[in-house]
């Protein structure tokens, strides 16, 4: 009886904290210009999210939990300008670590002069310019 109730309870602990892994989100703001399209599309090894128009102050988002026996990692191509001639992969969107993570936030928000990154609502900091094909 006892060995049930360890198994259960092992069962249990799992689920409970598959839950709660699931609080990770990847966001994606357009700060460019009023009336600008920033076009997105991110995809990870178990999801594929499609392309996205983000209009000027909105965000393109998705929640996730980390997969316990792999890295998670998603990327995203950036396309913006007047005739998509802007663009950007950023190959680490989100970057899992070794071990799995909860409610980790990353913003990455899209400006003329180059594409920003916010860490859990930390300080904003450049990290890329755009390429011009």
């Amino acid at each position: 009886m006892n060995q049930f109730i360890v198994f259960m309870l092992v069962i249990l602990m799992y689920f409970c904290m598959n839950e709660r892994a699931q609080g990770n989100i990847l966001r994606l703001k357009n700060e460019l210009n009023p009336g600008s399209i920033l076009k997105v599309n991110c995809t990870s090894k178990s999801d594929i999210t499609g392309v996205h128009d983000v209009t000027f102050n909105s965000y393109a988002e998705w929640s996730f939990g980390e997969h316990e026996t792999s890295r998670t990692i998603w990327r995203c191509l950036l396309r913006q300008g007047p005739k998509m001639e802007f663009h950007h992969i950023l190959w680490r969107a989100y970057r899992g670590a070794r071990f799995t993570r909860n409610n980790q936030i990353r913003l990455w928000i899209a400006k003329v002069d180059g594409i920003y990154l916010e860490k859990n609502n930390g300080p904003r900091k450049r990290m890329y310019d755009w390429y011009k094909t």
